[in-house]
This record gives structure tokens, C-alpha cells and sequence, in this order.
């Protein structure tokens, strides 16, 4: 038995006693939340501009909520349309060879963890819409961790694509789970929105580990031929997934401004003021938990992908402090 199927043997036991699907309590709303404070403002694009500041904690309250709703939203629709259906995908055969039998049958409990996960969502998206009277924005724009995974997907060739989806996945597990391990750290501790990710976090943190131990048995098999292909790929994947991201924040929020109580030229200087903000610094910060990710799976190992990636603007140093705070 090789390290990766003891490691996804031992991965399984543990998912039957400890994941979220498999347990028996599960997170409910509590009646009588703070509708305060659901979310940290600082992480709410606008919430702390001088003018929404100006309209009272109402204007405030009003774009936490749907901050919350869109996160929530991006959970649910992440995890169903795309990791669960890759996870399904390899799990079930693609790719034969690329993944033992034992870590193909340990993506299958991912997938399970994942679709749970967007019910999950879903649900709680619904009783805090009820419970705070406030209405859900639509989405004005596609999922972009489904449409960069479906750009880099049509561009990868029929050999190498089971690989491409298990990196695409792999690395989004771990740059959201970084990330929701700050989001968590920086909340308020009673809120309903954190108490959720708290637990979410318990399965993600598993995923995260997983990923890193088959994507490095799986870069570890291919050859310099197939790797050429990722030189071109990968980059393609970042600028995809990580400037999507980047541009993310700002769309609807003239909407959410405006239904907040600005007018438009009011909403108009939020937007440019916060579009300044986020053009400030090097690239997306998901990109350092990206890049620990490719250095865990000895992916950082290959001269010419790191070439690659710093010739794409990928840093392989440590971000500048001010950045990293």
C-alpha cells in the first residue's frame, strides 16, 4: 500500500466519525441572533465609506446582509456546480491511473461533503432573509470559480484534463480555506454567519489536507511532455479565477448602494473610492494560499513552471507587509 492510499484510508475512517453529513447535530439559526453586526464591516466592500457611514446602521446592516447572502451564495454554488461534479467525475473512473481506488472512493465522500455543504447554504441564505426582513439581491454575474474552471477546462486536452480538474479543484479548496480561516478570526463571535463557517471550516480543513497529499501523487506521475501543457495552463487558470475574483466585488453594488439609500452619483463615489482600494497592491491575496499549495504538493519544484508563473506576475516571494496585513 503506497503513503497516499494508507493516508486516504485513514482519511475515510476519520470522515465516517467527524464530517458534518455523517453528524448528528447540525447548524440551525438561533431565533433571537444580533442582526447587528452579522459580518465584519471592514470585509463589506462600502460599508465603511463616510457617506453609507452617514445614512445610520440600517445602510450598514443592509450591505452586510447581502454580503452575507452572496458568500453564502458563492458556497453553495461552487461546491455543487463544479468541486462536487469533479470530485464525482474522478471518483467514478476519469482519468484511470491518475488516482488509486482508495482515493478515488475518498473524493466521493468530497463530493458528499460539498453537495451537504450548498443545502446547507441555501438554507440558511433562506432563514436569515426571513429573519431579518431583509431581501436577497439576485446575482448579477456568474460564478467565477465555475466559469474560470470551465475556461481552463475547454482549453486543456482530452489526456491531461482529469489532471487539470483535480489542480483547478485542489487549489481552490485550499486558497477558500485559507481564506475562511481569516474571515473567521476577524467576526464577531456570536454571529450566526461565523457560526456557520466555524463549522463548515471542520470539513474544509479535511479537504484542504486531501487535496495537497493526491495532488502531489498525481503531479509526481506526470510526464515532462504532459507538464508543458500545465506551463501554459496554469497562468491561464490564475489571471482566470484570481482578476474574475478581483473584479467580483464590484458588480451589483451600485444596486446594493443605491437600495442601501445613496443616490446614484453618492453610490458612484463609493464605487470609484472602493475600486481604488482594491487596485492597490501586488496580485489577489488568494494567490499566497495558492502558492503554498503548489509548494506542499512539489509542484514549486519545476523550474520551468516557476519561470512560467513569474513571467505571468505570479510572485514566489512573500507578499509586502503592508499587503499581508
Amino acid at each position: 500500500m503506497t503513503d497516499t492510499d494508507s493516508f486516504c484510508r485513514r482519511y475515510m475512517v476519520q470522515w465516517d466519525k467527524r464530517s458534518l453529513v455523517r453528524a448528528k447535530e447540525r447548524f440551525e439559526l438561533a431565533p433571537d441572533f444580533d442582526k447587528a453586526e452579522m459580518v465584519n464591516p471592514r470585509l463589506v466592500l462600502g460599508a465603511t465609506h463616510p457617506k453609507v457611514v452617514a445614512l445610520g446602521p440600517d445602510a450598514q446592516r443592509y450591505l452586510m446582509m447581502q454580503h452575507c447572502y452572496e458568500y453564502l451564495e458563492a458556497v453553495a454554488c461552487g461546491e455543487a456546480e463544479l468541486i462536487s461534479k469533479v470530485a464525482i467525475d474522478i471518483g467514478c473512473g476519469e482519468g484511470d491511473g491518475l488516482l488509486s481506488k482508495a482515493a478515488r472512493q475518498a473524493l466521493m465522500t468530497v463530493a458528499t461533503d460539498e453537495i451537504y455543504h450548498a443545502y446547507s447554504a441555501r438554507e440558511l441564505i433562506e432563514a436569515l432573509e426571513a429573519a431579518s426582513g431583509i431581501p436577497v439581491q439576485p446575482p448579477t454575474v456568474d460564478s467565477i470559480m465555475v466559469t474560470s474552471a470551465e475556461a481552463t477546462f475547454e482549453r486543456t486536452s482530452a489526456e491531461l484534463l482529469p489532471f487539470v480538474k483535480l489542480m483547478v479543484v485542489g487549489l481552490m479548496e485550499n486558497a477558500i480555506t485559507d481564506d475562511l480561516v481569516e474571515v473567521i478570526k476577524s467576526g464577531n463571535q456570536s454571529s450566526p454567519f461565523y457560526d456557520f463557517n466555524r463549522i463548515h471550516i471542520m470539513d474544509e480543513a479535511c479537504h484542504r489536507a486531501f487535496f495537497r497529499v493526491v495532488l502531489a501523487s498525481a503531479w509526481a506521475s506526470l510526464g515532462h511532455r504532459q507538464r508543458r501543457e500545465i506551463y501554459d495552463l496554469l497562468p491561464f487558470f490564475l489571471k482566470s479565477y484570481l482578476a474574475g475574483l478581483s473584479l467580483e466585488g464590484n458588480v451589483g453594488l451600485r444596486e446594493r448602494l443605491c437600495a442601501a439609500g445613496l443616490d446614484k452619483a453618492d453610490a458612484e463615489t463609493v464605487i470609484s473610492d472602493s475600486a481604488a482600494v482594491l487596485a492597490k497592491g501586488g496580485p489577489h491575496p488568494f494567490w499566497y494560499n495558492i502558492r503554498k499549495c503548489l509548494a506542499v504538493t512539489g509542484m514549486l519544484d519545476d523550474p520551468a513552471l516557476c519561470a512560467r508563473l513569474v513571467e505571468g506576475g505570479w510572485p514566489l516571494e512573500d507578499p509586502p507587509l503592508e499587503q499581508a496585513a
